[in-house]
C-alpha cells in the first residue's frame, strides 16, 4: 500500500500535534515503506509552502502511484475531493471541531480571519474524505450532530466511513536511570528529598486547564504542603507565581521525559470549554511510567483511555480539597518511597497503545464497504 501523508505545519516541533505527527509518520513508513509524507519545512513564505503543498499532493494523488491520501486540517483539501471522484481513498483526521474551534480564536482581526478561513477549509476536506478518523468518542457524536457538517454531508450526498481512533505513543524518549545517584542529582534540582513532585507536560492552551495547576499550587503552598509542580513545555501567564511551581518552557521530548522519569505523579486536567477535550500526546507519555496520573473527573474518554492504568483517578481539578485528598491517597508516604523504581525500569506502554496498532486498525477499515 502507498499512502501520501499530508500535515499543514511542520514536524520538527516540540509541540503535541507536531511529535504526535512525526512519531504516526515513523510508524506508517515502518508498516508501509512506500508512505511519503509531505509538510511546510519552513524554507519559504508557509503560505507559499501551503499552496504548494496543496498542488503537488491533489497532482500526485492524480497522477501518481498512491492508494491513500491521508491529511488533517487546511490542507489537501482539493486531493481530498479529488481521491473521492477518482475512486481512491480519503482519510481525514479530525482532532477537533472546525465550526466550534472558531469562536475561541483570539487575537488580530487579520489573525481571526485567517484561521477561521482556515477551519473552513478543513470543513471541505472533512466533507469529502471516504473515512474520517475522530480522535475521541465525543468529537465523532458532535460532528453528526453539528447543523453545519451535517448540512456538507447532505449536500455532497456521500457517505463516509466514521471511525475513532485515539492518538497514541512511542517509547522513543523513555528515560531510565542506570544508578539511584543520578536520580537523585536530577531530582534535587527541582525539589527537596521530602517533596512529591508533580508535573504536567504539554501546551498551556486555555482548554488544557494549566491555569487550575497554578491555583492548586498557590494554595498547597500556603497551606505548607510537601508539593512541588511542574508545568513543562507551554509557557504559563505565572503573575505573582508561587514559588513551588516550576514551568520549564521550551521544552524539548528528552527533557519533558526526563522530568517525567524523577516525578511521583502526573497531572491531565481539561477545562469544559469545547465539545471534545482531545487526545493529548501527554496521556500515552505518562502511561510509560508506572506512576498515579490524576486526570479530569467527567470525562469519558479520560477514564476509558487512563483507566488501563491501575494508579489513574479522576479528579475535579477546581476542587482543591478534592484534589489534594485524592492526591495523598495514591501517593506513597514519602517520596523516597518510589525512588527505587525509577532505576533501570522499562516503559510500560501497552501494545495496543501504540502508533502501528492505531495505525493497523484504520487501514483495516479501509476495506470495510461504504
Amino acid at each position: 500500500m502507498r499512502i501520501l501523508l499530508v500535515f499543514p505545519f511542520k514536524l520538527e516541533n516540540s509541540g503535541g500535534k507536531n511529535r504526535a505527527a512525526l512519531q504516526k509518520y515513523f510508524a506508517m513508513a515502518k508498516l508501509y515503506p512506500n508512505t511519503v509524507v509531505m509538510f511546510p519545512k519552513g524554507e519559504v513564505n508557509i503560505l507559499i509552502e501551503l499552496v504548494y503543498i496543496e498542488i503537488l499532493s491533489t497532482l500526485r494523488i492524480m497522477f501518481g502511484n498512491y492508494d491513500v491520501l491521508w491529511s488533517r486540517g487546511h490542507i489537501a483539501v482539493l486531493g481530498s475531493i479529488i481521491a473521492r471522484l477518482i475512486s481512491k481513498y480519503s482519510v481525514r483526521e479530525l482532532h477537533s471541531n472546525p465550526h466550534e474551534e472558531v469562536h475561541l480564536i483570539t487575537g488580530s482581526f487579520p489573525k481571526v480571519l485567517l484561521l477561521s478561513i482556515c477551519f473552513y477549509l478543513s470543513s471541505v476536506g472533512n466533507t469529502f474524505a471516504t473515512h474520517r478518523v475522530f480522535n475521541t468518542l465525543q468529537l465523532k457524536l458532535n460532528y453528526k450532530t453539528n447543523a453545519v457538517a451535517k448540512t456538507l454531508d447532505l449536500f455532497t450526498s456521500f457517505k463516509s466511513i466514521n471511525v475513532v481512533s485515539h492518538n497514541a505513543g512511542s517509547t522513543d524518549n523513555f528515560h531510565s536511570w542506570n544508578n539511584l545517584n543520578s536520580f537523585l542529582s536530577e531530582r534535587r534540582s527541582f525539589a527537596n528529598d521530602d517533596c512529591f513532585i508533580l508535573s504536567f507536560m504539554g501546551s498551556a492552551s486555555k482548554w488544557h486547564g494549566a491555569e487550575y495547576i497554578v491555583e492548586i499550587a498557590r494554595k498547597s503552598m500556603n497551606e505548607n504542603l510537601p508539593f512541588i509542580f511542574i508545568v513543562a513545555g507551554g509557557r504559563i501567564n505565572l503573575g505573582s507565581s508561587p514559588l513551588n511551581l516550576i514551568n520549564v518552557s521550551p521544552c524539548d521530548p528528552s527533557t519533558s521525559h526526563k522530568i517525567m522519569s524523577i516525578s511521583d505523579a502526573f497531572l491531565l486536567p481539561v477545562k469544559d470549554v469545547r465539545s471534545s477535550p482531545g487526545s493529548p500526546l501527554k496521556l500515552y507519555d505518562y502511561l510509560q511510567y508506572s506512576k498515579p496520573i490524576l486526570y479530569q473527573k467527567g470525562k469519558s474518554f479520560y477514564s476509558v483511555e487512563a483507566g488501563i492504568h491501575k494508579s489513574a483517578y479522576g479528579v475535579n481539578f477546581w476542587d482543591f480539597n478534592q484534589f489534594i485528598e485524592t492526591a495523598f491517597s495514591v501517593l506513597p508516604k514519602s517520596p523516597s518511597f518510589s525512588f527505587a523504581s525509577s532505576i533501570n525500569n522499562e516503559s510500560s506502554l501497552p501494545l495496543s497503545h501504540t502508533w502501528e496498532s492505531r495505525i493497523t486498525s484504520i487501514v483495516q477499515t479501509l476495506y470495510t464497504p461504504r
